[in-house]
């Protein structure tokens, strides 16, 4: 099953089984959303799949109107970026009903993330740390090596303000990519919030924490690394990045951590992590690495020099262990 059918199937199951109405832009068929998630949905569920103009902060504002009348509201925001466009709605406005007014609202917002697609600067970043912090907002990453329909399964029908953060490069990609099954022994620890990867059950030497579309990059990285210098790694990938889960320390198996994103990483949530472990335990040695802290281009060969890529998680791990 690819990551796009997964997270078709948790909203058809969502929308056939409660009262959950999902609204975004181009969103009903034949179109099925700029990535096809909502694909069929609308032929299926005409009343619970609506088309909402352009204007996010408009049909925003109308979800958390719906899910304060006691609806589950799953919001599509064509592309992540558009996530400016709505943080009067949910920092000032949607996660303060909770707390301030004592109401419990079950809000799904789903941002599409990340660049590698030539897209331009406005259409390719990776910009969900600024929502890190925002007390009341659960930050939620599904990626390939964990079935993203568990997630959202477990997780669109909570009373809560969540954000999904789908990377773009993922949505017709394999789930656990069969390249890996068929060249290696992986050993896949999948928990609630986050899921670790290793090859074998040795002491590792290193971990990599990541989530998202990075995660395929740092294993291929971590791949190469161990062949060619037989450095035993763990890697852990993230499914929900805020608030952070406590047992992430049972998680990290070496003392010597690389936090890898696609964002730039100041005030991002490698920083977040660094900061926390490194609080836990000062014996941790931790490096943070992401994109370049500039706009992102559109031509293939600028984007590239500006979004992480393979040889700058191999160039981090090489100096990491030498340290």
């Amino acid at each position: 099953m690819k990551y796009v059918e997964s997270i078709n199937k948790a909203l058809d199951l969502l929308i056939s089984g409660q009262d959950a109405i999902v609204i975004g832009e181009d969103i009903c068929d034949p179109y099925g959303g700029a990535f096809k998630v909502t694909k069929g949905l609308s032929t299926k569920y005409p009343n619970h799949v609506l088309q909402m103009p352009i204007s996010e902060a408009a049909f925003v504002g109308f979800g958390i109107g719906m899910a304060l009348h006691g609806r589950i509201v799953i919001i599509e925001i064509m592309f992540g970026d558009f996530s400016t466009l709505i943080m009067d709605q949910i920092v000032n406005g949607a996660s303060k009903l909770v707390d301030l007014y004592g109401y419990s609202i079950n809000l799904n917002i789903r941002l599409p993330m990340g660049g590698y697609r030539g897209y331009g600067a406005t259409h390719s970043q990776s910009i969900e740390k600024m929502f890190i912090g925002i007390p009341g907002i659960t930050i939620y990453c599904p990626h390939i090596f964990s079935d993203p329909f568990e997630l959202y399964n477990q997780n669109l029908n909570k009373s809560e303000i969540g954000l999904f953060i789908e990377h773009k490069m993922l949505y017709p990609i394999n789930l656990v990519d069969k390249m890996y099954k068929d060249q290696y022994p992986l050993l896949i620890s999948d928990l609630e919030y986050f899921t670790s990867v290793r090859i074998i059950e040795d002491e590792s030497l290193i971990t990599v924490v990541t989530y998202g579309g990075v995660a395929t990059m740092a294993l291929d990285a971590l791949i190469e690394n161990f062949i060619l210098h037989e450095i035993n790694f763990t890697l852990v990938l993230l499914k929900r990045i805020y608030p952070l889960d406590e047992r992430i320390i049972s998680a990290i198996k070496s003392k010597k951590v690389l936090f890898v994103e696609e964002g730039s990483i100041d005030g991002g949530f490698g920083q977040y992590y660094a900061n926390y472990i490194n609080e836990k335990d000062r014996d941790y040695i931790s490096k943070v690495i992401g994109s370049k802290n500039t706009s992102i281009y559109s031509a293939e060969s600028l984007e590239k020099k500006v979004l992480i890529n393979q040889g700058n998680i191999l160039d981090a791990l090489k100096e990491l262990m030498h340290i």
